[in-house]
Parts: structure tokens; C-alpha cells; sequence
């Protein structure tokens, strides 16, 4: 007996198997497997690849390309999809994200599938749990313009360290945190910190329906339908909270959510960028950064141009304006002086009219008779002739005149 297990595991030199005999033939947490000498992986969910694997003759193994654990197609009477370990060999431990195989497990290794063939539908190469520098990734998505690691993450991680190690080996990083996740951790009252506002990171939620009145699917709804079911339930993933949306103003951008394949679409043909500074605003006005496109950042930042030259002519006219009604005003103000200033002299000659009728009126009144006088006691001035007393009784209307006008 002993002979007939080493021989087996002679046979059969995979790495990462585990030494356990009662593994056999038991139900795994994989749901990807491979025709043995083929390099594409397989899904249990995809329709197309469970008909080819499910009740067929084929050798399927370990989706790990150095592995050669062999495993087994089933589907039970509710029509749930597994596969478990031939009964021949002891199994392994790839494809078995943290968790310990919890019904979040089941849910990372059904978005793993479903971002891998969606990617494979709009006609990208994208591989499972490809090493590279900086570590592992859920998907390696291959474009023209570089790699892209798709991480699905719920629990907590070094992302900025995770993403910084893979720049630096020419790989951008997109995070995809799940709705579900913050769920469970709603219900039990605590909410875990996620990176949403600073890392390139994505909101992901399930919908019951495309449109926006449809609901969102309970964990439990998933667990028994979608993550652990047969792949007929219809589930539609959405992605919001960092993607941005231009107003209709253009001069900023507001949360917006959106298909998951539109999303990852527009990110593999460099459509969609991530933009680290607080672009996207919320009603209260606190900004964050998000995933906005190209051509709507384009758009806004020529508003934002335009905005700011038509403030500064409002500005310049608005100085022009001032520096007009400034002008205005001094000049009514001399005006006023001028008027102020005739108005005085007027009163000024009037007073001085006033007082040379006065010294006129003095100078023509006669004293009274007291008797004659002989003619040879009269003063030179009293025997003036009556001519020259009215050549200087004019000289005073003749200045009066003249101070007049």
C-alpha cells in the first residue's frame, strides 16, 4: 500500500499538493481547471467552458501551470457546479485566496472569472494569478499602452505598497473593493477603512437589474444563486462612488456609476484614467479624486480656461466701470466747486454793490440852510462847479458795473 502511494506521487510530481489522504476525491474551492497540456484556464460559470469540461473524458488539472493535481467536473441535483480532487490524488492548495474558503472566497474567485471573461470578450489576454514583481495578481490584463493588475480586495491590504511595487515593473494596479463586503461589515455595525478616495480603487456592487430602479442582491442572494450556484441566475455588476461624471457646466464632476463592462472597457483603451486630485465633488462640495475620462478632463480644464478669462474681462470691465464712474464723480465735484466758487464771488460783489451805494448816498446828501454865507469865506471844494461832484458820483457806478459783468 505504501509502494502504491509513493508510486502515485512519483506519477504525479505537482507542487503545492497537500500530504493529506483523506483529500481525495473531496470538494475543492477551485472554480477555474485545465485540459492537461492546454494553458488556458477554464471556468465553472461560464457556460461554454462548463459544457466542455462537464461529462466529458477529458484530463483535467490544476489550473496552476507547474501543478499536475488532476480533478473532476460535477454538477449536484440542484444543478450547483464543482469540481473536486480525483480520487487519486492527495490535492492541492492553488487557487485558494485568504479566507479560508468562507463564502467570501467563493465570491473572489467569481469576480476573479467574471473580470477574466469580460476582458476575453472585448478581446484583451488576461491571465489568472500571474507572478510578478511586487507579487501575485488576481488578473494580468494585457494591452497596448502596458499590463494592467486587477485586484478584487475585501479585506485589508498595503495597497499603496502593493501598487508602488508594481510601477515600478510597468504595471497600473485598478482595485475592485465589493459592495457586498461593506455590507456585512454595515450589518455588524463597524465599517472597515478602504482606500476608495486614495488609491485607483472602484466600487463594485451586484444588481438585480440593468436599469436604475433595480435592487441591490443580498449576500445571501449571491451566495446560494451566483458564487456557489449553477450560472444561470443573471446577476449585473455595477461600479460607482469614483467615477466621475462631467456636469453639464464643465466645470466640474460629480460620483456617477456605471456597467461593469462599459468601466473596464474604457480603462483598457485608455479612455479612463485615475486622477489622484479631488476632481470629483459631492452636494456638499468635498471633492475627492476618481476615475473621470480623458476627454471630459480635456473639457473641463478648457472651462475652466474659459471661466477664468471671462472672470478676469468681467474683472477688467468692472475696474474700467469704477475707474469711470471715479472720473465722473471728480468732475461733477469741480463743477460743483466752479458753482460754489461763482456763487461766492457774486455775493461778494453784491456786498461790495451794497456798500459803494451806501458811501454814494452818504456823499450826495446836503446839509441844511443856516442863512448865506459870504462868498469869500466858502472852502475851494464847496465852490466846486456842480460838474466834477457828478464825474465822482459816476466813478462808483462805473465800478459797480464792472464788478457786475
Amino acid at each position: 500500500m505504501m509502494k502504491c502511494m509513493k508510486q502515485r506521487r512519483e506519477n504525479h510530481p505537482g507542487r503545492g499538493h497537500s500530504s493529506s489522504r483523506s483529500a481525495g476525491s473531496a470538494k475543492t474551492k477551485k472554480q477555474f481547471v485545465r485540459v492537461r497540456n492546454e494553458h488556458e484556464a477554464l471556468w465553472i460559470h461560464k457556460h461554454e467552458d462548463w459544457a466542455r469540461i462537464y461529462n466529458t473524458k477529458l484530463y483535467l488539472v490544476c489550473p496552476d501551470p507547474g501543478c499536475s493535481q488532476r480533478l473532476v467536473a460535477h454538477q449536484n441535483k440542484h444543478g450547483t457546479r464543482y469540481l473536486s480532487n480525483h480520487k487519486d490524488f492527495s490535492g492541492c492548495s492553488h487557487f485558494a485566496p485568504a479566507g479560508g474558503g468562507s463564502v467570501m472566497t467563493a465570491e473572489h474567485l467569481w469576480l476573479q472569472g467574471k473580470l477574466r471573461e469580460i476582458c476575453q470578450e472585448l478581446g484583451y489576454t488576461a491571465t489568472l494569478e500571474a507572478g510578478i514583481g511586487g507579487g501575485r495578481v488576481d488578473l494580468r490584463v494585457e494591452t497596448p499602452h502596458g499590463p494592467y493588475a486587477f485586484e478584487v480586495q475585501r479585506v485589508s491590504t498595503d495597497f499603496t505598497g502593493r501598487r508602488k511595487a508594481r510601477e515600478r515593473n510597468g504595471m497600473r494596479t485598478v482595485w475592485f473593493l465589493p459592495e457586498s463586503d461593506n455590507q456585512k461589515n454595515v450589518a455588524r455595525g463597524r465599517r472597515r477603512p478602504d482606500p476608495l478616495f486614495t488609491e485607483p480603487c472602484v466600487r463594485l456592487g451586484y444588481k438585480d437589474g440593468p436599469g436604475y430602479g433595480s435592487k441591490v442582491m443580498s449576500v445571501d442572494e449571491l451566495r446560494a444563486s451566483v458564487w456557489q450556484g449553477d450560472g444561470r441566475t443573471e446577476v449585473f455588476l455595477r461600479v460607482g462612488v469614483t467615477v466621475g461624471k462631467l456636469n453639464d457646466n464643465e466645470l466640474s464632476f460629480r460620483p456617477s456609476s456605471m456597467a461593469l463592462t462599459a468601466f473596464v472597457q474604457q480603462i483598457l483603451d485608455g479612455q479612463r484614467h485615475w486622477y489622484p486630485q479631488p476632481m470629483i465633488t459631492n452636494q456638499s462640495g468635498k471633492g475627492w479624486a476618481g476615475w473621470l475620462l480623458k476627454d471630459d478632463v480635456s473639457s473641463y480644464k478648457a472651462a475652466v480656461v474659459a471661466a477664468k478669462e471671462e472672470r478676469r474681462r468681467r474683472d477688467e470691465a468692472g475696474r474700467k466701470a469704477a475707474e469711470a464712474e471715479a472720473r465722473k464723480e471728480a468732475e461733477l465735484q469741480e463743477a460743483q466747486q466752479a458753482c460754489e466758487r461763482v456763487a461766492r464771488e457774486r455775493e461778494e460783489a453784491a456786498e461790495l454793490t451794497c456798500r459803494a451805494r451806501g458811501r454814494g448816498h452818504q456823499e450826495n446828501v446836503t446839509l441844511p440852510e443856516r442863512g448865506p454865507t459870504p462868498a469869500r469865506q466858502m472852502a475851494p471844494a464847496q465852490t466846486a462847479p456842480l460838474e466834477q461832484r457828478d464825474v465822482r458820483a459816476s466813478w462808483w457806478r462805473r465800478l459797480v458795473d464792472f464788478l457786475l459783468g
